[in-house]
């Protein structure tokens, strides 16, 4: 008797599970879209692949001839964007080592739209960051940049100020020489 009760209050909860089942339509609810996550190594192939980009920032780039396909079609050249926004974007990427990254590769680029970026990244938390943003802007070489660069030279971490003195060299400001000078008297080096 007891196991013919049990039987029938099984037999009920099953009934009760597949009436469930039919009225919602085992539906169930949507899962949240899940961010993807962008490994080190897929970010900095981005930076690559967008710092290859640098000699276009030519607007004659040397013209290499190139035979004609064998379909009779002549090759045409695709205009690229070019990378600088993208690598900007990647400058408030929570990991330092994307940052310094990204900062080397706008300098590369050598873009002057670079320059502004940059000279906020001079004042990143992060010192090899900072660092990273001084020497670009010495390959960038605009002379707009040497105000920042003159702040950057009273940074706390003295391999920034390094940077900072060698950007200002390449960049030729001649109104930053009585700072990098007052910097090398600190450092015992007497100016030349």
């Amino acid at each position: 008797m007891k196991i013919a009760l049990l039987n029938v209050r099984a037999l009920g909860f099953l009934i009760c599970v597949l009436a469930a089942v039919l009225v919602n339509g085992c539906a169930t609810a949507p899962r949240p879209p899940v961010k993807p996550v962008i490994s080190f190594e897929e970010k900095m192939s981005w930076i690559l692949r967008l710092e290859d980009r640098r000699m276009l920032r030519d607007e004659a780039p040397p013209v290499v001839p190139v035979p004609p396909p064998a379909r009779g079609r002549s090759p045409q050249v695709l205009p690229v964007p070019p990378p600088v926004p993208d690598l900007v974007a990647l400058l408030a990427d929570p990991e330092g080592r994307i940052r310094r990254r990204a900062a080397l590769a706008i300098g590369r680029v050598g873009l002057p739209s670079g320059v502004q970026p940059l000279t906020g990244a001079l004042s990143d938390a992060d010192p090899e960051v900072r660092q990273m943003a001084a020497f670009a802007l010495g390959l960038i070489g605009d002379i707009s940049a040497s105000p920042a660069l003159v702040t950057a030279l009273s940074d706390v971490s003295p391999l920034v100020r390094g940077r900072a003195a060698e950007a200002l060299g390449q960049t030729g400001a001649k109104d930053s020489a009585a700072a990098i000078s007052k910097l090398a008297v600190e450092y015992g080096q007497h100016p030349a």
